[in-house]
């Protein structure tokens, strides 16, 4: 079922009473808000208090015709006139106008003609004030990047010695050897994608704390804005570009230029990103001026961009363009060895000493990982759950208060290690199989709630021998 179409305020200027009244009767029926004029200037004293979003102007009358009166509104205007002929309607074209109707005009195609203009009124403004935020925010941007920037970068970055990290800071090393090659990075979220990306700044740049990094969001720009806020703009390329403004890749200059989530980069754009990433080149949107790219790009993704490319969501030579260096960055229920030292660094940021009993939190996947832990850590010290030594106490989050027992676990090892992953495994089927049953078995609704990719927790659901609607047994270990 269709919506109900918009109203519009709309003026109509005519100094013939009959369609006037016709204009308004049919106009006034629809919903619409209508005034009217007997002339111009008459008109133009209405609109200081009225702002009409759509004019409808006869075009020839007393004291200003139809050309003068569209000429002194910034709104849709729509001609009707008993006198056409093609040289009025080039003319009125040329003014600006909308649409041109002649007398006797059909009403059903005055009434389209002013819904589209009217609808066309709104989205130019929508797009104006969408420009003039923008136009803010990136003054705002311009004035406080050189102080903001390098505080973030100065706190410390990528923490633990996880066989994983370790892995990776290995091939950061060499690619801080190359600062024009670029690097895809991709991980569920809440990993650190970002955090990485700022790693390889610091490692390729001596004095990276002077070195500009900027950070692109590609899922929150508005697409109709993405160009600029990449590229830049001349003032006056568009409606509400107020003044000229460098964009991302030009301020940058040779230091790093972070795309992040740019699975969900509309297609349009990716086609842009593409040239740009081939020639190492771009132009601000209004200029023909070519200015050369001399930082490193570093992309990341919490989806699957080759799972993308084959539903074809995503270009294939984009990603083959990106895919030079791709680096995995692994959920936390993966870098377990890694929580005792990460949660003592967040902990330190709020004045805290640590957790008590860091290896509990290895009992819990943290599906949210680092994000979901550091969010944990803040509201225990917010509720000061903490003891007298600003140790941690709180208990592990609500959702997942499972019980695991001795006796609900059948544990045969030799070692210490195999027998503390059957108890994690035993207690990340319990997790999983919860989330499926809420949601009826679907996967991808469980997925949502624990906040995971669903091919990731598909892989891991084979792992654990789990249907989609049955628990898993633990397996004896041989």
């Amino acid at each position: 079922m269709s919506s109900q179409a918009p109203y519009f305020r709309v003026l109509v200027v005519d100094d013939d009473e009959v369609v006037r009244k016709v204009l308004v009767s049919r106009l006034e029926r629809k919903g619409h808000s209508v005034r009217v004029a007997t002339s111009g200037p008459e008109a133009i004293e209405i609109q200081k208090e009225f702002d009409a979003e759509v004019l409808v102007s006869d075009l020839r009358m007393p004291e200003m015709n139809g050309f003068e009166v569209i000429s002194k509104f910034h709104v849709p205007a729509i001609i009707v006139t008993g006198h056409g002929d093609k040289e009025s309607a080039i003319r009125a074209v040329a003014a600006g106008a909308f649409a041109f109707f002649e007398k006797p005009f059909d009403l059903d195609a005055i009434e389209v003609s002013v819904q589209r203009a009217g609808e066309r009124h709104h989205m130019i403004k929508e797009r104006e004030q969408l420009l003039r935020r923008l136009d803010h925010l990136c003054r705002l941007q311009d004035r406080e990047l050189e102080t903001l920037r390098p505080l973030r970068l100065s706190e410390p970055r990528l923490v633990g010695n996880s066989k994983a990290l370790r892995e990776i800071r290995e091939v950061l090393q060499q690619l801080a050897k190359k600062p024009h090659s670029t690097l895809l990075i991709q991980g569920e979220t809440g990993t650190g994608k970002e955090v990485l990306a700022q790693e390889l700044h610091h490692l390729t740049y001596a004095d990276a704390d002077k070195v500009p990094f900027m950070a692109l969001n590609c899922a929150t720009v508005p697409q109709e804005l993405f160009e600029s806020e990449l590229f830049g703009h001349e003032k006056g390329s568009f409606s509400g570009a107020l003044a000229s403004r460098m964009g991302l890749a030009e301020a940058v200059q040779t230091g790093t230029l972070f795309l992040d989530e740019i699975g969900d980069m509309a297609p349009q754009h990716q086609t842009k990103l593409l040239r740009f990433l081939q020639e190492r080149r771009f132009r601000r949107v209004g200029s023909n001026k070519e200015i050369p790219f001399r930082g490193r790009i570093v992309a990341a993704s919490h989806k699957n961009l080759l799972e993308l490319v084959k539903k074809n969501l995503f270009r294939e030579d984009l990603y083959y363009r990106l895919n030079v260096i791709t680096l995995e960055l692994p959920p936390l229920r993966e870098r377990r060895d890694d929580l005792p030292t990460l949660s003592t660094h967040i902990a330190g940021r709020f004045e805290l000493h640590g957790v008590r009993d860091p290896e509990r939190l290895g009992y819990y996947p943290w599906p949210g990982n680092i994000r979901e832990l550091h969010n944990w850590i803040e509201r225990a010290s917010i509720l000061e759950e903490y003891d007298d030594s600003r140790l941690i106490v709180s208990p592990l989050p609500d959702h997942v208060a499972i019980e695991v027992k001795s006796e609900s676990v059948e544990v045969k090892s030799s070692s210490l290690s195999e027998m503390k992953q059957q108890v994690l495994d035993h207690f990340e089927s319990e997790w999983i199989s919860r989330a499926l049953d809420t949601h009826d078995g679907n996967i991808s609704a469980a997925a949502r709630e624990l906040g995971i990719d669903r091919k990731n927790l598909a892989r891991r659901m084979k792992e654990l021998s789990l249907g989609s609607n049955d628990k898993a047994p633990l397996k004896k270990a041989s």
